[in-house]
């Protein structure tokens, strides 16, 4: 076994001392071994990687372009110097530096990585390219999980789902903790309306990361859709544990409150959430259409909900949704020329969308203010969209 020579032990020494983040100590062991082999190719290499990852990039590229000086084929030096240009936003120096590094040594995964990921910047947003290095680089490699991943990104990107859903389930066999392709691919299935799968794959995320707040709002999003309000609403009162500040877990769980029409609890949690924020409009909105429109007459507040819905509107004057909330607000307070004027507001933007039963609904809480009749909504849910109460709870 032989012994490492000086120089070697310079370069040992030094790599150690970057393994352990001690970049200082790094970059003064090379200088020192530079000292007495000033044309040591591998100490110019190393001391630019221990630069490049103290942020110092000005003596960072005079590393490497010092160890290219001396090796003209040093292809590593070449690929680190790439991803040091991507730092600095200089997007063509990086491309030209990992076109140089494929060229001297083709079968090297790294640099088509890292080209793809330069491809894929906005910038550049070449995403076909990107996805044609990703998959040389998964040649080269098949268990280069960042590279499967990203091409995932690209596959989306370009409309291919098929082959994305395919690259993200081969990103979380690869490595588990790749936490954005749970969510990438659960995304996808949920727009393909395989809430099945997504359920699933979000509970295995939750193995993975256990008290992942986004995972569980995902969750009651996916229960939604299957019409299982209970576990929609079990699963936003977990996010609500991870966080009891964020108001729009409050807004979610009002809304699904109000599906199962459990009206009490729906307004407290939108009371919840404009006590966190007075201003959020979504939830002044979705009480003051309560306190304007339930038939419950211990529910129901016109004061409070025209104060509500004049605090939505006035952020949002052309919301469709807050100008009829508005409206029914007027009607219960016995403004009922002003009801019909707002009312008739929103008719218009909602015959600009040509949604006829939209229109239909509208035009019968027009029909009862032009009665001089209040709006109520008889349980049937959020603005008055009937919902198939067999399906709520559990199936």
């Amino acid at each position: 076994m032989g012994c490492a020579t000086q120089p070697e032990t310079f370069l040992i020494k030094a790599k150690q001392y970057s393994k352990e983040g001690n970049y200082d100590q790094a970059t003064k062991t090379l200088t020192k071994a530079l000292s007495k082999y000033p044309d040591l190719v591998e100490a110019y290499y190393e001391r630019g990687l221990a630069w490049d990852n103290i942020g110092d990039y000005k003596r960072a590229e005079l590393d490497f372009n010092k160890a290219i000086q001396l090796n003209p084929d040093h292809y590593l030096a070449y690929t680190c110097r790439g991803l040091m240009f991507v730092k600095q936003n200089d997007y063509d120096r990086a491309l030209a530096d990992y076109n140089t590094a494929i060229d001297i040594k083709p079968d090297y995964c790294l640099p088509y990585h890292n080209r793809g990921i330069v491809w894929l910047s906005k910038e550049k947003n070449d995403v076909e390219k990107a996805r044609d290095d990703f998959s040389q680089a998964i040649k080269l490699m098949p268990q280069l999980c960042d590279s499967l991943y990203f091409r995932g990104v690209c596959d989306e990107e370009l409309g291919d789902y098929e082959y994305a859903i395919a690259d993200y389930t081969k990103t979380i066999q690869c490595d588990p903790m790749i936490k954005d392709a749970y969510f990438k691919l659960g995304s996808i299935l949920m727009n393909i309306g395989q809430y099945d799968q997504a359920i699933e794959l979000y509970n295995c995320l939750l193995e993975t990361f256990p008290g992942t707040l986004k995972a569980y709002v995902n969750l009651s999003n996916a229960w939604l859709e299957k019409r299982n309000y209970d576990n929609a609403i079990a699963n936003v009162t977990e996010a609500i544990q991870l966080n009891h500040a964020d108001g729009m877990l409050y807004i979610l769980r009002g809304h699904l409150w109000t599906i199962k029409n459990d009206i009490n609890k729906a307004v407290n949690d939108y009371r919840q959430a404009i006590a966190i924020n007075p201003n959020d409009v979504e939830a002044c909105d979705a009480l003051a259409w309560i306190l304007a429109t339930s038939p419950d007459n211990n529910i129901r507040n016109g004061d409070e909900a025209l104060k509500l819905s004049r605090i939505a509107i006035s952020k949002e004057p052309e919301n469709l949704e807050f100008l009829s909330t508005l409206a029914a607000a007027l009607a219960e307070e016995g403004e009922f020329t002003s009801a019909v004027d707002t009312m008739e507001n929103a008719m218009d933007l909602a015959k600009k969308k040509g949604d006829p039963k939209l229109i239909a609904k509208l035009e019968k809480c027009l029909d009862s203010y032009k009665s001089k009749k209040p709006w109520r909504d008889e349980g049937f849910g959020l603005r008055g969209s009937e919902i198939d109460q067999s399906s709520s709870g559990n199936e």
